[in-house]
């Protein structure tokens, strides 16, 4: 094996280590960016799920609100009717009256209570809602943050391994430049010795036929 074989075998490993260097910090950064899509999608899910939840709790109180609403407006209108008839039956105008008023503000207040309890459940949806938002903001900006420290690290490590791996590339360029260019010279030299001991048996033969010698045999 010649040294020029040497040379390009050694290059050849150089520039395969340089490569499988680039495509393996590569793959490693693909799998850091697969791992945050997956991650933020996990996150978004939860979100989801979280506000999804929130809202279902919300809607099963509103409607144990209208419920309880309802069986008190039935007290109410059951209550006003016997004191109502009661009053009728004593032909009590003045009770008659006042169980009338009695019904319109009792009806008054459960209204505004009932308002005022579907409020509240509007309030604290709204609340748990804005707690959901910057928990998953925040879980964002985390989920982020790692995974551009991680792409960071691994093109520091991997800027170190590469340049190394490319002076190898370029040493061996190098070496085998100046293998063929040995070899070059090596058969330039062969080829010039070779040449100048024909043009020295040429001259001797010329020498020979001059003096009338013959040529010798062999």
């Amino acid at each position: 094996i010649t040294r020029t074989v040497q040379a390009q075998e050694s290059l050849t490993k150089a520039q395969n280590a340089y490569d499988e260097a680039v495509r393996a910090s590569g793959a490693r950064i693909a799998e850091i960016n697969a791992k945050l899509q997956a991650d933020l999608s996990e996150a978004e899910t939860q979100r989801q799920n979280d506000l999804a939840e929130a809202a279902r709790e919300a809607g099963e109180q509103r409607v144990k609100i209208a419920e309880d609403t309802e069986k008190e407006r039935a007290r109410i209108e059951k209550q006003f009717a016997r004191s109502y008839n009661q009053a009728v039956g004593d032909r009590d105008a003045l009770a008659a009256q006042r169980a009338e008023e009695q019904r319109k503000d009792e009806l008054g207040q459960l209204d505004e209570r009932y308002k005022g309890q579907l409020k509240s459940v509007d309030d604290s949806l709204k609340k748990q809602n804005k707690v959901i938002e910057e928990r998953y903001r925040a879980q964002i900006a985390t989920v982020n943050a790692a995974a551009n420290a991680a792409v960071r690290a691994e093109q520091s490590a991997a800027q170190a391994r590469i340049s190394a791996l490319q002076q190898g590339v370029q040493a061996a360029q190098a070496t085998l430049v100046n293998a063929q260019q040995a070899e070059f010279l090596t058969r330039a030299n062969f080829y010039n010795q070779s040449l100048s001991q024909a043009q020295v048996w040429a001259n001797l033969m010329q020498l020979y036929t001059s003096y009338g010698f013959s040529i010798p045999a062999g």
